[in-house]
């Protein structure tokens, strides 16, 4: 089966985001309504919405609480730089995880904890819990 995720954020901003993601990590419009955004990344075929709150309860805006979006990049201290030049403002400095992983995390427009990291050897205690294919 072929399958194609695109996460669609309901928020009251939706040009905010989009913007965002086009400014700090290469995304383009892919979408330009007015109660939607869509944005692109085209090296990845990474895709984001954002949509407007419907009536009533059915699609209430989101404030990004528990939500985290990973993104696997191969330099996370270059990538780090370039994001901190660019404007965008990380919450620390790059730093080994016992999971493997080096990283850092920012926080997007729409509340979204955004995980920026790149992959590593764990320590001994989480190499155990690594699947293998």
């Amino acid at each position: 089966m072929s399958m194609h995720l695109c996460p669609i954020l309901i928020v009251e901003d939706v040009e905010r985001p989009a913007a965002y993601y086009e400014r700090f990590f290469g995304f383009e419009r892919c979408f330009d309504g007015p109660m939607y955004k869509g944005v692109k990344h085209l090296e990845s075929g990474l895709e984001f919405g954002f949509m407007t709150p419907g009536e009533g309860d059915c699609m209430p805006a989101t404030d990004g609480k528990g939500l985290m979006f990973g993104f696997l990049v191969e330099d996370v201290d270059a990538e780090h730089k370039r994001l901190t030049e660019a404007g965008a403002e990380p919450r620390e400095e790059p730093s080994d995880k016992p999971w493997g992983d080096r990283s850092f995390t920012l926080v997007d427009p729409c509340g979204v904890t955004l995980y920026v990291y790149q992959e590593g050897v764990p320590a001994p205690e989480f190499a155990q819990y690594v699947v293998k294919k």
